[in-house]
């Protein structure tokens, strides 16, 4: 029942997601948001395995795979308004962050029990 809601707010991300990337073509701007709605499904899409989940252990290793996701939300949100707003500036504090973001998931997948 828990995961009735995440299941379908992961679905509406698809969704809209691949909506845009059909109808607008892949763009700068159009790719951009895909990666952020594929996040944010993988994202609320793993809390619907998580909810189910009856075994300590799977509970862990779907909850490490569900922060991996939401390690990258910030970085592909700033990517995406980085293209809306055409700040080509930007693209070295954007691969800064995506680097980041790739040190923080492999401390999250290397570390801990």
């Amino acid at each position: 029942m828990y995961a009735a809601l995440p299941a379908f707010v992961s679905s509406i991300f698809l969704g809209y997601g691949l909506y845009v990337l059909v109808t607008k073509g892949v763009t700068r701007v159009s790719a951009s948001f895909f990666l952020l709605c594929v996040t944010t499904f993988a994202w609320q899409g793993t809390w619907v395995f998580l909810f189910q989940a009856t075994h300590p252990d799977v509970a862990l290793l779907l909850a490490r795979l569900g922060y991996l996701f939401i390690l990258f939300l910030p970085t592909t949100f700033y990517h995406f308004i980085a293209e809306v707003t055409e700040r080509r500036q930007e693209r070295p504090l954007l691969l800064a962050s995506y680097a980041l973001s790739l040190v923080l998931a492999v401390l999250l997948l290397t570390t801990g029990q």
